[in-house]
């Protein structure tokens, strides 16, 4: 029975977990995707306080799972006189043994600035420890992505990114994020922190501190690290009870 419980504790977790929008859209971390996708018919809605150097930035994302294992969004970026709007889609394939894997898009536009991005990415996510009445539950994301970036001229690049997420007993998650730099898009690489706790099944908290955002823009990583913080309502929670 304790056992049982442990893992419907772990489940539980997991699914809160996966259904968070990251700052740029897709289900993920704090900036960067994993292979998770909104459960099907469960509508998301998060909006953040992004304390960053340039300007507060207030990004809003709205996220809708289909059939289990697609997702569609969509991000409104407000910055001043540069605000900036996206859209994403993911979709999870079958998994490989233990490891669940996603193939996805996105795209952002800023006319205020007269940017575009465009961005494919292909991810990974199993789980690397089973949580226990001591020790949360582990999981672990790698993942890729060809990037380009229309700001006068045209660059594009291919990056790696990793993530490690820890599910705790009393509902809060943690996560820890990392993307390789290229010169050509961004001042450095993406690394990031973030936690977040669900206060009920429909409210989401979090806060975290990241360097994703570079100009706006949330798949690129500046010099300086800030902290956000937000909520996330799930509508249709009562689709999956």
């Amino acid at each position: 029975m304790k056992q049982l419980l442990i893992l419907g504790i772990a489940v539980a977790l997991a699914c809160a977990a996966q259904a968070y929008p990251s700052l740029a859209g897709p289900t993920g971390l704090a900036s960067l995707p994993t292979a998770a996708v909104a459960p099907a018919g469960q509508l998301e809605l998060a909006a953040d306080w992004y304390n960053a150097e340039i300007d507060t930035i207030y990004p809003v994302r709205i996220l809708y799972g289909i059939g289990g294992n697609i997702e569609i969004g969509a991000l409104y970026s407000v910055l001043s006189d540069a605000n900036t709007w996206g859209i994403n889609a993911k979709f999870k394939a079958p998994p490989i043994a233990t490891l669940d894997w996603a193939i996805g898009a996105q795209y952002f536009s800023n006319k205020d600035i007269d940017e575009t991005v465009t961005q494919a990415y292909l991810v990974g996510t199993a789980p690397l420890a089973e949580a226990s009445d001591t020790m949360p539950g582990l999981n672990g994301t790698i993942g890729a992505n060809w990037t380009q970036d229309e700001f006068g001229t045209t660059e594009n690049a291919f990056r790696f990114f990793v993530g490690l997420e820890a599910a705790f007993a009393n509902k809060a998650t943690a996560a820890v994020e990392y993307q390789s730099n290229s010169d050509k898009l961004e001042l450095d690489a993406i690394w990031s922190v973030v936690a977040r706790y669900p206060f009920t099944e429909a409210w989401t908290g979090e806060i975290g501190y990241s360097n994703a955002g570079l100009l706006n823009q949330p798949v690129f990583g500046d010099s300086e690290h800030n902290l956000f913080a937000g909520v996330c309502y799930a509508f249709g929670m009562a689709a999956e009870e």
